[in-house]
């Protein structure tokens, strides 16, 4: 670490790594096909800060700059680019949230004599295709738990009036189409007392006939679209229902879900798809304590993500509304070690609908619709929010501060120099000598194979990297020795850390190694004990090289031998160098270097080489 040139001096944590890997130069590397490199996606924070993780966020539509979110009866506008905080005016603030409905922020009432804010009627609801739309659903405590209350606002929340259910039902959840304001859809219960008691003899018994009711006239008139369920039971133990658009449709699919209203942890949520307006329904999926089932529309598919606490999650998407469901070939996926984890979802935005964002227990991200994945780096737990203004990025909230993730920007060149990071970034290491950085992911797997002595300095960004012997992308960065890999497979509980070393030593050699060139060829173990023998390879280990090996991490760092002790040109400088060959390096024997020394070759600047024509 001697010629370290940090952007920010920190205090560095090592941890003990369990699997590695390690790389150096070859002379004579055979020929790899060119891979197709992607950057990595990786988190800008801003000057933003919350009083919590728990925000819930609102977009402004004609300002990606601004974030809204409540602080008690406030509505607080934050600047995504100064950190600025301001209290919002009193006129209406709406977000269009990706589909632009469903979420809905609106300033509130002035303060009473009493210093009490009193909340006017604040929407739920807000249409698509015409933001004066606005929609307020809500229970009303005055009568039964069965009715519900629609307010409707086609100026932009000047002026409400309010809609009825049709007769002799009360409305129970409430869905606005993307594509016309004044089309709405409810679900309704109607009640019928059968004079009988339930087991108990307290209670009478009801027939519950649960309908979809379809309006074009923002809720004046109704018409029954299609009846979903028949129960009987007690008015406490009636099922809810909830009724919303299939994220991510610009299209009136539905997707309806009720419960089987019983209490406790052996309630399940059922969920019923309809593509076509709400006339019939199909059943889905389950939900419940055990896990969930997440719907979403990716062009003319309907992606389903089932998720349990066995961590089995299964991806799968139909182009027939329901009936049929085939695997989605989902990203490389590890055991959730978490029980908070088990819930996964998909995120997208219909503005684009070949990117999505499946969140399993890590971060994953597609931008071809699922045919090929990369990992968001620092793959937390923390929910992550789409943004609907392009370029198309995510937000997420940790340690109280925002965080954007530029998904357009993840197909920059990462071999290409960038820029010192702000002197507010303590994490990112920065290189002027190669003009690369290495971020908090990698920099504690680069200090623990030895930093700037053992690895070399970076040479490359973080990008995702499908390698040619593993049908899976790793997210990977290249320096002069080395080239570290991230490896989210492996078990936190058996491994301190998933950044490991590659094994290019085998691939630079995989084509000489079949040529059957003397180096390569097995050996039989000799009658010296002074040399090592490693049967898995049938090669030896000894003198300078020997002690070498031992001396900096041994099998966990350079792996197993791979040829003998051979005299090699090296083409960096035309000398020939006394080297050996292992699965992760290349050991070279320097007589001019402190009266005789073993350095590692330039392996990674090699395969990269090889690798992108660079």
């Amino acid at each position: 670490m001697d010629r370290l040139i940090p952007h920010r001096q920190c205090s560095l944590i090592y941890r003990a790594v369990f699997l590695l890997c390690s790389i150096a130069l070859v002379s004579f590397a055979s020929p790899v096909a060119a891979q197709t490199m992607v950057r990595p996606l990786a988190w800008r924070e801003t000057p933003v800060i919350f009083n919590s993780d728990s925000v819930s966020l609102c977009f402004v539509p004609d300002r990606p700059d601004l974030v809204l979110t409540y602080e008690g009866w406030d509505l607080i506008a934050y600047n995504i680019n100064t950190g600025e905080r301001t209290t919002a005016n009193q006129s209406m603030v709406v977000s269009n949230n990706v589909n632009g409905y469903g979420v809905v922020c609106q300033s509130i009432g002035e303060y009473t004599n009493d210093s009490v804010k009193k909340p006017e009627i604040r929407p739920t609801h807000v249409s698509a295709n015409d933001h004066r739309y606005l929609y307020r659903f809500e229970y009303d405590p005055s009568h039964d738990f069965t009715s519900f209350r629609l307010w409707v606002s086609a100026d932009g929340a000047q002026t409400w009036e309010e809609r009825f259910p049709p007769a002799n039902t009360y409305m129970q959840a409430l869905a606005v189409s993307p594509t016309d304001s004044a089309t709405l859809y409810i679900t309704t219960i109607s009640l019928v007392d059968t004079g009988q008691r339930a087991p108990s003899g307290e209670l009478p018994l009801y027939d519950a006939r649960y309908d979809v009711f379809r309006s074009t006239d923002t809720g004046r008139s109704w018409q029954l679209h299609a009846h979903v369920l028949n129960w009987r039971s007690t008015v406490h133990y009636l099922p809810d229902t909830n009724l919303s658009i299939l994220w991510g449709s610009m299209h009136d699919d539905l997707v309806l879900s009720y419960d089987q209203g019983l209490p406790g942890s052996s309630n399940r949520w059922t969920y019923l798809l309809s593509v076509d307006g709400g006339r019939t329904f199909r059943e889905v999926g389950y939900g419940g304590m055990g896990g969930g089932t997440y719907l979403m529309a990716v062009g003319n598919a309907v992606w389903r993500l089932q998720t349990g606490v066995s961590g089995a999650d299964r991806l799968t998407r139909s182009v027939d509304g329901g009936m049929t469901w085939q695997p989605v070939a989902g990203p490389p996926t590890y055991p959730i070690r978490d029980a908070s984890l088990r819930y996964g979802s998909l995120k997208m935005t219909p503005a684009d609908p070949s990117r999505v964002i499946l969140l399993d227990g890590g971060r994953w991200y597609s931008a071809d619709g699922g045919d090929t994945w990369q990992q968001i780096a620092d793959p937390s737990r923390y929910d992550v929010i789409v943004s609907p203004f392009a370029p198309f990025t995510v937000l997420r909230i940790k340690d109280r501060r925002l965080a954007i993730l530029d998904l357009d920007g993840s197909r920059a060149d990462p071999l290409a120099p960038v820029a010192p990071p702000p002197a507010s970034d303590y994490e990112t290491l920065y290189f002027p000598e190669t003009g690369h950085q290495i971020s908090q992911l990698f920099r504690e797997g680069w200090q623990h194979y030895g930093g700037v002595t053992q690895l070399g300095y970076p040479i490359s960004e973080e990008f995702v990297e499908i390698e040619p012997d593993a049908p899976r992308p790793y997210l990977v960065q290249y320096f002069e020795r080395a080239r570290l890999e991230y490896h989210p497979e492996f078990d936190l509980r058996a491994l301190p850390d998933q950044t490991l070393l590659g094994l290019v030593g085998n691939e630079v050699t995989a084509q000489r190694r079949a040529a059957r060139e003397p180096p390569f060829l097995p050996v039989t173990k000799p009658c010296n004990t002074a040399i090592s023998y490693f049967p898995e390879t049938r090669h030896t280990l000894r003198g300078q090289f020997k002690s070498y090996w031992e001396s900096t991490g041994g099998l966990m760092r350079h792996g197993y031998p791979i040829s003998e002790e051979f005299i090699e040109i090296n083409r960096d400088d035309g000398q020939a160098y006394l080297v050996q060959y292992f699965e992760r390096s290349r050991m070279e024997w320097h007589p001019e270097v402190d009266g005789g020394r073993v350095l590692l070759g330039r392996l990674g600047a090699e395969v990269l080489s090889v690798r992108y024509g660079r």
